[in-house]
């Protein structure tokens, strides 16, 4: 096996000795391998470390000119009957191989090193040039403290891993929508036919934080689309940033798909409703039982007044909303579930009171996401981070990887490979688990381990 690039990759420091000095150089990093066990976690050394080992030597040196060129594997598959060039966006993550993503992820990597005010010119297709500026020279060794790559197949010792963390943490250019965005695209994109549950929560993270995430509902599983990070402990955020985030979302979801928008008291407010109502979607929220509502024939009253006992369910139909907005008209249900603490107030634009319950549970699956990134999985809630930009970056590191256990999950079930990791008389592990479990598997066989993030169904 030849790994003279992949030792080049490594060594940054001596890339930054041996360039400069007002010569132009050419660089041409390649791989080759006779042994594919290895190829996989090699090829991300070479094309993604390199770029960035190359790229930070060269500001080190303070060369003033860096030509990046780019690759054709980065590009993506084009609208039926076009014609593919730089501007099309990848979107091949389910289908393409390790070497297919390598290079779209340098080009990446190479786009953001532009982005901090770099000159940007565009040579021709697959060629992209940068200038360096004062500025960013000054910053070099600065950012050659700070850059690192997320990557977590590594062995080395604890301390190592401590360390990447905390750098990829700091990272400033990991700007966290523009990372997941391609995953947040291909996970509504694979619920083509089906209706799309989005459901809407809030939970404590660290301290003093609280994360408002919006999510798509799978397989008693939320696969998140999109989050934001928030000063306090306790309560929901306030309504702009709720339309912040399902505008975001919004833009996401092609034309003509069915939407149905699930939320908890703390997304009741009637502004909220009309927002959800004039974009077209259908909604379930729980109301607060403080909330007064009106019927024909009936007075301003509270939810909480209207008698019903547990395991009942009661249709009160079309109301109108809180004594200070007097909104209308909604369609309203009460219903106890068995088991639970208080009755659900449960508002929608459609009626049905069987539809929208059998929709509503669905909204508890986040919750189950919750425990699988907290006390179940990743002890998410024992964070000490106390900065927004730091939980959010490490809030992506585990949406990629539980969203990676999901999806593997629902392909080991696809397979028919399910009786591997469970029981064969009953279900008791999670897609969650199945793509833990699954993935421990490959290990401890030496077996490749799957990349995939499309869901099954």
């Amino acid at each position: 096996m030849l790994i003279t690039a992949f030792l080049f990759a490594k060594t940054r420091d001596c890339w930054a000795e041996g360039i400069g000095g007002g010569v132009t150089y050419g660089l041409f990093l390649g791989l080759f391998s006779f042994f594919p066990q290895f190829y996989n976690s090699l090829i991300y050394e070479v094309n993604v470390e390199g770029t960035k080992t190359v790229l930070f030597a060269a500001m080190k040196a303070d060369l003033e000119r860096v030509v990046y060129t780019s690759s054709i594997a980065s590009i993506g598959r084009p609208a039926a009957d076009d014609l593919a060039d730089e501007t099309t966006e990848f979107n091949l993550w389910g289908e393409s191989e390790h070497y297919v993503r390598s290079k779209w992820l340098s080009e990446r990597d190479a786009l953001r090193f532009a982005s901090e005010g770099v000159a940007q010119d565009c040579i021709h297709c697959g060629m992209r040039a940068f200038q360096l500026d004062a500025d960013l020279r000054d910053e070099a060794r600065h950012l050659v403290r700070k850059a690192t790559a997320m990557d977590w197949s590594r062995a080395g010792p604890f301390t190592d891993d401590v360390n990447r963390l905390r750098r990829f943490l700091d990272n400033r250019f990991v700007t966290v929508r523009d990372w997941y965005h391609p995953l947040a695209q291909q996970l509504v994109a694979a619920f083509a036919g089906h209706d799309l549950r989005l459901v809407l929560d809030c939970t404590k993270v660290g301290f003093d934080y609280r994360l408002l995430t919006i999510g798509l509902a799978y397989k008693k599983r939320t696969l998140p689309l999109t989050w934001s990070v928030h000063a306090g402990g306790k309560g929901h955020v306030g309504l702009a940033e709720q339309v912040r985030l399902l505008r975001y979302v919004h833009s996401l979801i092609p034309r003509g798909s069915r939407v149905w928008v699930l939320g908890v008291a703390g997304f009741e407010s009637v502004p909220l409703l009309q927002w959800l109502r004039r974009q077209g979607w259908s909604f379930v929220i729980r109301q607060n039982g403080r909330t007064k509502v009106r019927w024909r024939g009936q007075d301003w009253v509270k939810l909480s007044a209207v008698p019903i006992t547990e395991g009942q369910t009661k249709a009160i139909g079309w109301v109108r909303l809180t004594h200070k907005y007097d909104v209308g008209w909604f369609f309203l249900v009460v219903h106890w579930e068995t088991g639970e603490d208080a009755p659900w107030f449960l508002v929608s634009n459609h009626p049905g009171p069987r539809q929208l319950i059998r929709c509503y549970r669905s909204r508890m699956w986040i919750e189950e996401m919750f425990g699988d990134m907290k006390g179940h999985g990743f002890d998410l809630e024992a964070t000490h981070l106390a900065d927004p930009d730091r939980i959010s970056r490490l809030f992506l590191a585990v949406c990629l990887t539980f969203v990676w256990f999901i999806t593997l999950g629902s392909w080991v079930v696809k397979r028919g490979l399910r009786h591997w990791l469970d029981h064969k008389s009953r279900r008791d592990k999670s897609y969650f688990r199945l793509g833990w479990d699954w993935i421990e598997r490959c290990l401890r066989l030496n077996q490749s381990v799957p990349i995939r993030f499309v869901p099954c169904f």
